[in-house]
C-alpha cells in the first residue's frame, strides 16, 4: 500500500512537472506592483545562501553567512561532534566564498568557471596550516524564471552548486578573471559536503604536523 501511494505521488510530481503547473515567481514589473525588488545579484546570492543552507542542514553541518566586512570570505562550515551528551564545534571548519551566475558552461564531466582573479588568489596564497577555503559556485539557469520553482509537494531550486579548492598556488597573475574546471563529482550535495569536511580536516592536520 505504501508502495503504491508513492508510486502516485511521484506520477503525480511527474505531471506537474510536464504539465507547467509548478508555480513559478512573478515578473519583476509584478512584484508588489513595482519594477523590481531586488536586485538581480542580490536574488542569485539569496538563492545561493539557501541552497547551502539547506545542503549543510540536512548533512547536520552548521554554516554561517556573511562577515561584517568583505575580505574574501562569505561564510564557514562548522562540523558538530558529540561528547558524552553534548555537541560541539569540533573545531575544523571550512571557510568559503560563495558565488552564484549564469555563466558557465559543462565540458564533459567538468564545469567551467571565469572565477574573478581576487577570488582565486584569496585561495592560493592562503597559508598552508590555516583554515581551509573553498569555492561555491551555483550554475543558475539561463532564463530567471526558471531558478525557482515550487508547489505544495515540492520546492525545486535549479540547477547545482559545485565546490573547488585550491589548497595552494601559485596565484594568477591575471588582472580581471581565472578560469577554473570544477569536476562535476564536486556536486555540494550533503553527502559531499560531509566528505569535504573529512578531507580537509585531514590535510589541515598534516600541514599543521609539519609547521
Amino acid at each position: 500500500m505504501e508502495r503504491l501511494q508513492r508510486l502516485e505521488e511521484q506520477v503525480s510530481a511527474a505531471r506537474l512537472l510536464t504539465s507547467g503547473r509548478w508555480l513559478a515567481p512573478p515578473a519583476p514589473s509584478c512584484i508588489w506592483g513595482m519594477a523590481g525588488v531586488l536586485t538581480e545579484p542580490h536574488i542569485k546570492e539569496d538563492l545561493s545562501i539557501a541552497y547551502v543552507a539547506a545542503v549543510s542542514a540536512r548533512a547536520g553541518v552548521s554554516a554561517s553567512f556573511g562577515r561584517p566586512h568583505d575580505y574574501g570570505v562569505d561564510g564557514s562550515f562548522y562540523p558538530i561532534a558529540q561528547w558524552g551528551s553534548s555537541r560541539i564545534e569540533n573545531g575544523f571548519q571550512v571557510d568559503f566564498q560563495l558565488k552564484a551566475s549564469i555563466r558557465w558552461a559543462l565540458d564533459d564531466d567538468h564545469v567551467v568557471y571565469d572565477l574573478e582573479a581576487r577570488a582565486y588568489n584569496s585561495m592560493a596564497i592562503r597559508d598552508p596550516s590555516a583554515v581551509p577555503l573553498v569555492v561555491i559556485v551555483m550554475c543558475l539557469p539561463l532564463q530567471d524564471r526558471l531558478w525557482l520553482r515550487q508547489n505544495e509537494r515540492a520546492l525545486l531550486l535549479k540547477n547545482c552548486c559545485y565546490w573547488y579548492w585550491l589548497p595552494h598556488g601559485p596565484p594568477t597573475d591575471n588582472a580581471s578573471t581565472r578560469r577554473i574546471r570544477i569536476p562535476r563529482a564536486n556536486a555540494l550535495t550533503s553527502s559531499n559536503l560531509l566528505e569535504l569536511l573529512e578531507r580537509a580536516k585531514a590535510y589541515n592536520k598534516g600541514a599543521r604536523d609539519h609547521v
